[in-house]
């Protein structure tokens, strides 16, 4: 039985090319051999002899398995080493490429890199020009001047096909910039002449104790002058001269009041106008800003119509494909207004 199953297994399975043993073809039948005669082998494992046969059948077909996964490992070791060779020049290869490839783009790259700072720098200077108006806190007169000058001072000759753009964010910044200068400079002016009211209303407050006092003087040594003569009539005198005094005060009392009065309505009045002539230039103002973009959206949509035109799209075609792009209904594709 044991010169059988070596027979059926070693000397079969080192008989076969290496290449050949890993092919099913080959080894199923060896392998269906072997189980069919090993199957067919039977002990009495109560004794010894058995024992021993069975031992050297599991030995032998340990040694069966150990030749195959030998010869498997030599035949893998040579694989990975021709497939290595391999991987390492198509690394070489790659990387030759990448570099060829990296080599003859970079003018490209460099100018790509170059044009992106170049648009993007143009984009934050239009973002400049629309934030002029735009202060952290409450300005003052001399503030605005200041940022309306330096807007005024911007020079746009450089930005090429952002000048359209530019002229009309720096157009709308001047204009909103200007309604508020006026508007500071006019509540300057209100809150300097109701300073001057006040002052020249204290004044004449001054004036009016100023006087009372020195009509009180008078008539106290008229009265001490006279009170020798006759007490009674210098008694009426006083009452005469206090009623006197008391309706001078009152008439200049109530035309101060009226003063005040007239001045305050005025004030109202104006303030009324300001607001409704502020509120008209801000509107003023967004219509043009509208407007300045509807323009500006036009001329773009005009002339991506005549490039599809000009490539051969009748002109019905080409307005349906840019309401589609306009309207974000065409993936991935924009129109850089």
């Amino acid at each position: 039985m044991e010169s059988q199953i070596e027979t059926s297994a070693l000397v079969l399975v080192e008989a076969q090319p290496i290449a050949k043993l890993f092919e099913r073809a080959t080894i199923d039948p060896i392998l269906e051999k072997i189980a069919i005669e090993v199957r067919a082998s039977k002990f009495d494992i109560t004794k010894e002899q058995d024992r021993k046969a069975c031992a050297s059948l599991a030995f032998k077909l340990a040694k069966t398995r150990t030749f195959i996964e030998d010869r498997r490992k030599d035949l893998v070791s040579g694989e990975k080493k021709r497939l290595k060779i391999i991987d390492d020049e198509g690394k070489r290869i790659r990387e030759t490429l990448e570099s060829l490839q990296d080599e003859v783009r970079k003018p490209l790259t460099d100018w790509e890199d170059i044009e992106k700072a170049r648009v993007a720098k143009h984009e934050e200077h239009i973002l400049e020009l629309e934030r002029y108006p735009n202060f952290f806190n409450p300005p003052t007169t001399d503030d605005i001047r200041k940022r309306l000058a330096a807007l005024e001072r911007e020079d746009l000759s450089d930005l090429r096909e952002f000048s359209d753009r530019a002229r009309i964010a720096k157009d709308l910044s001047l204009g909103a910039l200007r309604s508020r200068l006026a508007m500071s400079e006019k509540a300057d002016a209100d809150r300097a002449d109701l300073e001057r009211l006040r002052k020249e209303q204290e004044a004449r407050e001054q004036k009016v104790r100023e006087d009372a006092v020195a009509t009180k003087a008078k008539a106290d040594a008229e009265a001490a002058a006279a009170r020798q003569i006759q007490e009674a009539k210098d008694a009426v005198a006083r009452a005469e001269l206090i009623a006197c005094d008391l309706h001078e005060k009152a008439e200049r009392d109530a035309e101060t009041a009226r003063v005040k009065a007239q001045r305050d309505k005025e004030v109202a009045v104006q303030r009324e106008k300001d607001r409704v002539a502020a509120e008209k230039k801000a509107e003023e103002v967004a219509t043009a800003k509208r407007e300045a973009n509807k323009a500006h959206c036009a001329k773009i949509n005009r002339q991506a119509l005549d490039a599809l035109v000009s490539g051969g799209i009748t002109e019905a075609v080409g307005i349906a494909v840019i309401k589609l792009i306009a309207n974000g209904k065409v993936p991935n594709v924009t129109i850089n207004y």
